[in-house]
């Protein structure tokens, strides 16, 4: 009833995708981000969470050549509509179909405004402060959807794993260290017992330009 979700990060060594100051282009080379476009095209629906539409502003496109009619749905969780109408994921949600999941709660003329801007509304039942995750996803798979692709951020990545909710798991890692002061790709899960860890198995690893790709199923 649900689409299978692959969770993609992007990281340093150390499992961080941006320095302290927030800077965070380009730790992966090239080659590595045209996987991520590939895997954009393989997927029916790609989601982020706010805090990523907001520092990255990403088009959430697959800019491959010949690929381009492969774009997947766009997906933003911002459960308070705060983003801006200008954001590039909201601007052109005529050209690539554009959804936002958000809260009955949330502002009902700034819903009309962005239904106005081509995108598709989700209200969605909350889980305490936030969105019920495992409903959204329920509610992908009423639209159709059955592959998503997760992007980020570490916040959402880790709701995600503390859910159960996460199938695959798309690991590019960049040749470098960033350090502890930067920022991890996946937030506190909160875990006291490893029993408790999210566990996957190996699928596949890869060179891909100077950076490494492994591939994850979860156990």
């Amino acid at each position: 009833g649900r689409p299978l979700v692959t969770l993609k990060l992007a990281t340093s060594l150390d499992g961080r995708i941006a320095t302290s100051t927030g800077q965070s282009r380009w730790i992966t080379g090239p080659a590595a981000r045209e996987r991520t476009h590939l895997l954009r095209a393989m997927h029916d629906a790609v989601l982020v969470g706010t805090g990523t539409a907001l520092a990255d502003d990403p088009e959430l496109t697959c800019r491959l050549p010949g690929f381009g009619a492969r774009s997947p749905v766009r997906i933003v969780i911002d459960r308070q509509l705060r983003l801006p109408a200008a954001v590039r994921v909201f601007s052109r949600a005529r050209q690539t179909p554009t959804w936002v999941a958000t809260l009955s709660a949330s502002d009902p003329a700034r819903r009309a405004g962005l239904a106005g801007q081509g995108v598709k509304v989700l209200e969605i039942s909350p889980d305490g402060a936030g969105i019920d995750l495992a409903a959204l996803l329920q509610s992908l798979g009423r639209e159709g959807l059955t592959r998503l692709l997760v992007e980020g951020g570490g916040r959402l990545a880790a709701a995600l794993l503390r859910a159960g909710l996460v199938d695959r798991l798309v690991w590019i890692h960049a040749p470098l260290l960033i350090g502890d002061d930067g920022l991890p790709a996946v937030a506190a899960l909160g875990l006291g017992d490893l029993a408790a860890a999210p566990r996957f198995s190996l699928l596949s690893s890869e060179t891909v330009g100077g950076d490494l790709v492994d591939t994850y199923r979860r156990v």
